[in-house]
């Protein structure tokens, strides 16, 4: 890990309206999903020189701006997809387990399930022997209680998974935001001080 300077740490902040945490990441960091890494023009002179002006230097800057903000914006989308979709998935498998625990046993359980959002339906139900999951795409399933014991623990470790990867890819696009923030003043700040 490389040591940080005063400035970097200062630059460290929370992101207060979302839920990752710039932290900054270390100058040899490579992303491993392939965002490429925005580049901070060191020397802000030979940038513009080199970039054909202030003008056009500004709108290069821009232009990769906003990819970043766009990727940012459909990552926060699927982020609060999976947000919605751990719970549910949680307590599918709590289900699951409690009808399992049941599974020997003659009494009978009520249990209340969803119809549709607002509507709740009562069933009576006992010794069952397999669970119906709804997998999606207007199709469920029959599996026996160990089968979707199996598969809702593989789809909620896929989901942690996922939301700790994207985490990581807002964090990342964060950071590349604030880079072309600054270098776009900079370069603005640069030409105002030129004229």
């Amino acid at each position: 890990a490389s040591v940080r300077s005063k400035r970097e740490r200062e630059i460290t902040t929370t992101a207060m309206a979302t839920d990752y945490v710039l932290d900054g990441f270390p100058s040899e960091y490579v992303h491993p999903r392939g965002i490429p890494r925005a580049e901070f023009p060191v020397n802000i002179s030979s940038f513009v020189e080199q970039k054909g002006g202030a003008e056009s230097a500004i709108n290069m800057l821009r232009e990769s701006y906003s990819k970043y903000k766009l990727l940012e914006v459909g990552l926060e989308r699927k982020r609060d997809l999976l947000k919605d979709k751990a719970p549910e998935l949680q307590t599918a498998l709590d289900m699951v387990h409690t009808l399992q625990s049941k599974e020997s046993s003659e009494e009978t359980t009520v249990l209340n399930f969803p119809l549709s959002s607002n509507v709740m339906a009562e069933a009576k139900v006992q010794a069952l022997k397999t669970v119906i999951l709804w997998i999606g795409a207007q199709v469920a399933v029959e599996y026996t209680f160990d089968e979707a014991n199996t598969l809702l623990t593989s789809q909620l470790e896929g989901v942690r998974t996922n939301l700790s990867e994207i985490q990581e890819d807002l964090a990342w696009l964060r950071e590349s935001i604030v880079t072309m923030e600054v270098s776009m003043a900079r370069v603005y700040n640069h030409d105002v001080a030129e004229r």
